[in-house]
């Protein structure tokens, strides 16, 4: 067991905050990459010439994130996680294509392929989503895939959905109005996760908040807070981009659910026409990296080294 691991176990002193703080004030390289037109936000961990991984956020989230993940996961490997443009500077339109690209050439400017090997891509949710794609697409840019907490993931046609789910699903894509507050403070007490779920670690939280917000100009001129989100990501999705597939087998990819997940835990086992590798975090909701972080680190570092 390493040491940060076995103060948190109960062997030894530490905190889970002190170790959050720890990871936190392990400052990522922020690199600014032009794709398409538009700059893509990058932070970037570990040695350059390690073997690579790149973190992909979900829908209202943003690479930070990963920061308390990143700097985990940098021992032996270079770590980059991309904040998708619709989370910092928007597009007129958005497309499975369009984030590929962005993924593909983030990780190049990471240096993420300088091992002479294909990173892992680490998607959560609707960044899981993204690393589907890419890995059907474009196989040879990723050495394999990891999934976390990304709902069901492509069951075939004759599986029947839960309704739930699809709700869910409807809810979360929808275009929003966001409000402008006043402060900071009041921004983040308005905080809310989609879709709902308890979090213990408020510390944790409020740093992802106060990263999720922008400064604007209200009517009366003051500076307002609200958040960083492109509030019509559904409206500005453009389906023409959605390219063929290819026919070949993609790379391996491994599912991580939250076992408390109202995403994915009523059917963790639904079927796949992916050859998916399954691994449940206990006690995790959707926001696994939120709630678990601890865990979920872990189960990343149990799952990268079988990628070398």
């Amino acid at each position: 067991m390493r040491d940060d691991d076995q103060r948190l176990s109960g062997n030894g002193e530490g905190s889970l905050e002190e170790w959050f703080n720890e990871a936190i004030g392990c400052a990522p390289e922020r690199l600014s990459v032009l794709v398409e037109g538009v700059e893509v936000e990058t932070l970037v961990w570990g040695d350059e010439g390690a073997p690579g991984v790149l973190l992909v956020h979900g829908l209202n989230a943003h690479a930070d994130w990963w920061s308390h993940i990143g700097p985990h996961l940098a021992q032996g490997f270079r770590v980059a996680a991309v904040t998708l443009s619709f989370a910092g500077a928007w597009r007129e339109r958005y497309s499975y294509e369009g984030f590929a690209n962005e993924l593909w050439a983030c990780a190049q400017a990471a240096s993420l392929y300088a091992s002479g090997r294909p990173p892992v891509y680490v998607g959560h949710s609707f960044g899981g989503s993204q690393v589907v794609y890419t890995a059907r697409r474009f196989p040879q840019r990723l050495s394999s895939g990891i999934l976390v907490d990304c709902g069901i993931v492509l069951p075939p046609a004759t599986y029947r959905v839960p309704p739930a789910y699809i709700e869910s699903e409807a809810l979360m894509s929808r275009d929003r109005r966001y409000r402008v507050y006043e402060t900071v403070e009041d921004a983040i007490a308005h905080y809310r996760f989609e879709p709902p779920q308890p979090c213990e670690n408020r510390f944790i939280v409020d740093y992802v908040a106060r990263k999720s917000l922008k400064a604007v100009q209200t009517n009366s001129g003051e500076t307002g807070w609200t958040w960083r989100y492109d509030p019509q990501i559904s409206s500005k999705w453009d389906l023409s981009r959605v390219e063929p597939v290819l026919e070949t087998d993609p790379p391996p990819l491994t599912h991580v659910w939250g076992e408390r997940s109202t995403r994915t835990a009523p059917f963790s086992d639904a079927p796949s026409i992916l050859d998916l590798k399954r691994v449940g975090v206990p006690l995790a909701h959707h926001h696994v990296m939120l709630d678990q972080p601890v865990a979920l680190v872990a189960t990343l570092r149990t799952l990268l080294p079988c990628a070398r």
